[in-house]
């Protein structure tokens, strides 16, 4: 019995199978802010990005936790790109969100 639940909680569970690292370049096709949590605001970015090797559910939408000012100028980069239609390439902390996105921690644009 401790085998098979074992066996689900892996099947089930998106942060044991989270990857650190870098996607493709794609463009930003929405920003939202999603109603604040207690402890910090969370942002929705969707994007068509390749190369997503996260290993989280959701694999075309991502989190960013402004819980610093890095966070915040690096959400002003993410509006820019989206608003100029540049390309950006994220970088994943390697823990994906309650709803199954991976948390972003920097980009590249160009």
């Amino acid at each position: 019995m401790k085998r098979i639940f074992a066996l689900l909680m892996l099947l089930f569970s998106s942060s044991l199978l989270a990857a650190s690292g870098w996607t493709g370049y794609g463009q930003i096709s929405q920003i939202s802010f999603q109603p604040p949590h207690p402890e910090e605001p969370d942002i929705y970015i969707a994007a068509n990005l390749p190369n997503n090797t996260s290993g989280c559910n959701n694999t075309s939408s991502y989190m960013l936790m402004i819980d610093n000012a890095r966070k915040e100028r690096l959400l002003s980069m993410l509006m820019s790109a989206q608003i100029a239609k540049k390309e950006v390439r994220l970088y994943f902390t390697g823990e994906c969100h309650d709803w199954g996105m991976a948390i972003i921690e920097g980009m590249y644009l160009r």
